[in-house]
C-alpha cells in the first residue's frame, strides 16, 4: 500500500512556541507584554495599566511616613512585576510547542504596545504631585548634602514658615534652587551679626550652619541687612549653610507664583568623594 503524505497548507499559521525565558524578558520590558507574547492580549493589556495606577499612588503614600513605608512600597511594587513575570512565564509554558502565532504577535504591536504605556506614563506623571531633584551645592548643608536625591510635593499651596522648598533662581529661571522659608507675607525681616531676626524677635534656628563661624568680619548683605518688610505674595528664603547660600538677602523676596515643590523626602544620596551610598539617609524626611 502506497503511503499518502498529508498535503501543507502555506496558508496556515506556523507552529511558534512560546518560550518562557522571552515572556519574563518582555514583562520586565512592560508588565503585560509577556503575557501578549503568550498569547492572552487582554490580560496584557490590563496589567501593562494596572501597575502604574497602584505604583504611583504607593510611591506618595510612602514619602509621607519615611523609611519605613518606602522600603514597604519598594517591597510591593517588586513583587507585584515579579508576579506579573511568573504568571507570563507559566502561561507561555502552558501554550506548549504547538502554538499557532496570532495577527498580535508581532513586532509592530509589541513596539505599540511599549509606545502606548510610556505615552500613558508620560500623562500621569503629569498628575502625579511628587517630582524628584538633585542636590548639586552645598547651601543646605547639613540639611541637605550634595548628591542627595530628594521628592518635593507639587502641592504647594502656601508654605509655612521653616519649609524647604524649591523654585527658580529668579535672575537665571533656568535654574532651580532649594531653600528655607524664613519670611512670610507680611514679615520684617532683618539680619544682624548673622543672626535673623524677625518681626523684632530673634528667630530660633536649629537648623542654621555657619561654615565660617558665627563671629568674625561682617561681610555686607550676607551677614548684616536692614530690616525688609516681605510684601505680599512673596516669601524670604535663606539656605542653611549661610555663609554659602546665594538667597533673598542678594536678590530679595521670591514670588509664591514661582514656587514648584516643598521637600519632602531623600530617596537616594551619593558620595562622590568617597564613591559611596549614603545609605543613612535614604527615607530621610525633609525638614
Amino acid at each position: 500500500m502506497e503511503e499518502i503524505t498529508p498535503a501543507i497548507d502555506a496558508a496556515a499559521p506556523r507552529s511558534r512556541p512560546r518560550k518562557p525565558g522571552r515572556a519574563v524578558v518582555a514583562t520586565l520590558i512592560i508588565p503585560g507584554l509577556g503575557h501578549i507574547y503568550a498569547g492572552h492580549p487582554w490580560r496584557g493589556l490590563v496589567l501593562a495599566f494596572a501597575p502604574l495606577l497602584i505604583t504611583f499612588p504607593l510611591l506618595f503614600w510612602a514619602i509621607e511616613g519615611g523609611i519605613g513605608r518606602l522600603a514597604l512600597a519598594l517591597a510591593v511594587g517588586m513583587a507585584l512585576w515579579l508576579l506579573i513575570a511568573a504568571d507570563s512565564a507559566r502561561l507561555a509554558r502552558r501554550a506548549g510547542n504547538d502554538y499557532r502565532r496570532r495577527w498580535y504577535n508581532r513586532w509592530y504591536v509589541y513596539v505599540a504596545v511599549f509606545l502606548l504605556v510610556g505615552v500613558v506614563q508620560d500623562s500621569l506623571r503629569g498628575e502625579i504631585p511628587l517630582k524628584s531633584f538633585r542636590v548639586p551645592a552645598a547651601s543646605m548643608e547639613p540639611t541637605l548634602l550634595v548628591g542627595d536625591q530628594f521628592f518635593t510635593d507639587k502641592r504647594v499651596g502656601s508654605p509655612r514658615r521653616g519649609e524647604i522648598i524649591v523654585f527658580p533662581l529668579p535672575d537665571d529661571p533656568t535654574k532651580l534652587l532649594v531653600k528655607r522659608v524664613i519670611g512670610l507675607t507680611g514679615d520684617t525681616v532683618e539680619i544682624r551679626d548673622k543672626k535673623v531676626v524677625l518681626n523684632g524677635e530673634a528667630l530660633d534656628e536649629p537648623y542654621a550652619h555657619f561654615a565660617d563661624g558665627t563671629g568674625g568680619a561682617m561681610r555686607p548683605m550676607r551677614d548684616r541687612m536692614p530690616p525688609l518688610t516681605v510684601p505680599a505674595g512673596r516669601y524670604f528664603v535663606l539656605g542653611d549653610n549661610r555663609d554659602r547660600s546665594y538667597d533673598s538677602r542678594f536678590w530679595g523676596p521670591i514670588s509664591s507664583a514661582t514656587i514648584v515643590g516643598r521637600g519632602a523626602m531623600v530617596y537616594f544620596s551619593w558620595n562622590a568623594r568617597n564613591y559611596a551610598v549614603r545609605w543613612e539617609r535614604i527615607g530621610k524626611r525633609i525638614e
